[in-house]
């Protein structure tokens, strides 16, 4: 069975993989660089035309400052080319200086263009550390529309020609800007956005989630928990001939797409790019035990949440099996026993999974309708939704989507596809382990004393 995957994490597999650092924006110096992600477009040819003129001045002090930088490059020995890694040194010192601000659009963008080893040249050459922050500025003002090219392709799903009537450019001018500005985000050769973003906000997992602590159905429980893990089926668009292997229980050609997320509704992996019929157990285990994928690596005890379609390996907590599990299937009648208490709360807590998945398809209805692109650039904007996700649900708290799912805590958007096809019975894994059933039993029997002691107190 062939598989058509995009690796972010090495370039050497044919898995797609991302991992990135969560980010902090919590205080802004004002001395920093600071700029907005550019939603909306400036509408009509006049706008367009008066803010270049503006800029005028500023872009050609750029451009001669760039040229004269080219010149030294050219006369210059290709060994002394720079490394990625000096450039990376560089934009840290201009972060303790504050110059820039970590993980701020001016940061992200900084770290995607040194990816290029001519403007990583121009950007080494430059004077000092005012002049590389002003050549970010000039950089990021002429990649905007770019940016709000992909933004408006991918959140409204518009064609090349509906981009190219309201920006009033060629089609081939269009294709270009999409193609570049996604492979900022997600490109395999250089540390793009995803790479960056999407990855645990606390490597080493020490600290509690505030979900967690603050809710006493869950606190202390559930205080070793660390995230979820699910899948999700994307839909793909992918030429006849080829459609076999991604029809799976959906019915059309899917992705089936493997992500973990905190309890903060950011996501800390993603692997994209599995055919739809790949069962949910064989996409876990390769992307936990592939070494390519460099899945976060779990501290002793700690422990993502699981359904029941995933095997019961240490590190995974699953729910009873055959137990009721799912909210709708507890409206009517409380839960009876200890396990049923377990599953409840196990169900409850997981639900964040499927919330970030909800916001996910909302939001960007590309992963509803997808074009016809190669099926390693369908990947690509997989990737790419998920790493906006992260940044937009950390740098835009009053976010309307994110605020609906605080404000409603047990409100799921309902964008899954539907089953059409039921998954044979014998492709259930029954890999079993015993370190879980013991933190599970452990629960379960805390959570049943718990609530006999709350039933006395009545």
């Amino acid at each position: 069975q062939a598989r058509n995957d995009a690796n972010l994490g090495s370039s050497g597999s044919r898995s797609s993989q991302v991992t990135s650092e969560a980010v902090n924006n919590d205080t802004r110096p004002s001395n920093k660089i600071q700029k907005q992600l550019p939603l909306k477009s400036n509408s009509g040819q006049v706008k367009r035309t008066r803010r270049q003129s503006a800029g005028s001045a500023m872009i050609s002090k750029g451009i001669i400052e760039m040229t004269e930088c080219v010149k030294q490059i050219s006369q210059s020995s290709t060994s002394n080319v720079s490394t990625i890694s000096t450039a990376m040194n560089t934009i840290s010192r201009m972060v303790e200086n504050e110059y820039l601000e970590k993980h701020s659009e001016f940061w992200c963008f900084a770290t995607t263009v040194i990816g290029d080893a001519t403007k990583r040249e121009i950007f080494l050459s430059m004077e000092d550390d005012d002049s590389r922050a002003k050549w970010f500025v000039i950089n990021m003002d002429i990649d905007e529309e770019r940016m709000r090219k992909l933004w408006i392709a991918i959140a409204q799903g518009a064609s090349n020609r509906v981009l190219g009537e309201r920006f009033q450019r060629s089609g081939e001018t269009i294709s270009r800007a999409f193609h570049d500005v996604l492979n900022s985000i997600s490109c395999r050769k250089s540390k793009g956005l995803a790479y960056d973003i999407i990855r645990p906000y606390d490597p080493t997992f020490t600290q509690v989630s505030a979900k967690i602590t603050t809710d006493a159905r869950y606190m202390p429980y559930f205080k070793d928990c660390i995230g979820c893990i699910d899948g999700t089926h994307i839909e793909a668009c992918i030429p006849e001939a080829l459609q076999m292997p991604y029809r799976g229980r959906k019915g059309i050609p899917t992705f089936n797409v493997l992500a973990a997320c905190d309890f903060d509704m950011c996501f800390t992996f993603v692997s994209a790019g599995w055919e739809g019929s790949a069962h949910d157990t064989r996409v876990f285990l390769h992307a936990i035990e592939s070494p390519a994928f460099k899945f976060p690596k779990l501290p002793e005890g700690k422990y993502y949440l699981a359904d029941k379609g995933y095997p019961d390996r240490k590190g995974y907590l699953v729910p009873y099996p055959k137990t009721r599990y799912h909210k709708s299937q507890f409206e009517n009648e409380p839960p009876k026993n200890e396990r049923e208490t377990f599953n409840r709360w196990h169900s409850s807590l997981r639900s964040c999974i499927e919330r970030c998945f909800g916001v996910l398809k909302q939001r960007w209805k590309i992963l509803r309708s997808m074009p016809q692109f190669s099926i390693e650039t369908q990947i690509r904007i997989v990737v790419a939704t998920f790493a906006l996700h992260n940044y937009i649900r950390i740098n835009s708290p009053e976010d309307p989507l994110f605020r609906v799912l605080e404000d409603y805590p047990n409100f799921i958007p309902s964008c899954e596809l539907p089953d059409v096809r039921v998954t044979p019975q014998g492709q259930n894994c029954t890999e079993s382990c015993t370190e879980m059933k013991i933190i599970r039993d452990k629960i379960v029997a805390a959570l049943w004393k718990a609530r006999n002691e709350r039933r006395r107190l009545l």
